[in-house]
């Protein structure tokens, strides 16, 4: 997979708006997902992560959507972990391998709910990771 500067901004923004509270692994874990999802549908991560509706934070109702605007407009005001994280995954530097077929996750209490979407109904759980619980397909 090809990996563009706008690639590793991206992915890196996104993990910030789904897993800054996380543990180092949840944070991995998210971007393990973006990377997984390029490489299966054959795009790149910025393409995979601002998708309508698959990664809430770029939904523009959700409260983190301002916050990654304004880093867009002026990064220097951004963590820089996030960069060299999000560089070091999709790069394939740092990998998750229990979650090498993993393309979707969402909140535990989600995940936990009678509102539970029901696609999660026909995958695995492959990994629980502070507040996420990471998803994949039972023959993967």
């Amino acid at each position: 997979m090809r990996v563009r500067p706008i690639d590793i901004v991206i992915s890196a923004l996104t993990c910030w708006g789904e897993a800054r509270g996380e543990p180092p692994d949840g944070k991995i874990a998210v971007l393990q997902v973006i990377k997984n999802r390029a490489e299966k549908n054959n795009t790149y991560p910025a393409v995979e992560c601002l998708k309508p509706y698959q990664f809430s934070c770029w939904n523009k109702n959700d409260p983190n959507y301002p916050k990654l605007q304004a880093f867009l407009k002026d990064m220097s005001k951004f963590d820089p972990f996030y960069l060299n994280l999000a560089k070091r995954v999709l790069n394939g530097d740092l990998a998750f391998p229990a979650l090498a077929n993993c393309y979707w996750y969402m909140v535990k209490s989600l995940y936990d709910s009678p509102k539970r979407p029901k696609w999660a109904d026909k995958l695995k759980v492959l990994a629980t990771i502070g507040n996420h619980v990471f998803l994949g397909e039972e023959d993967a």
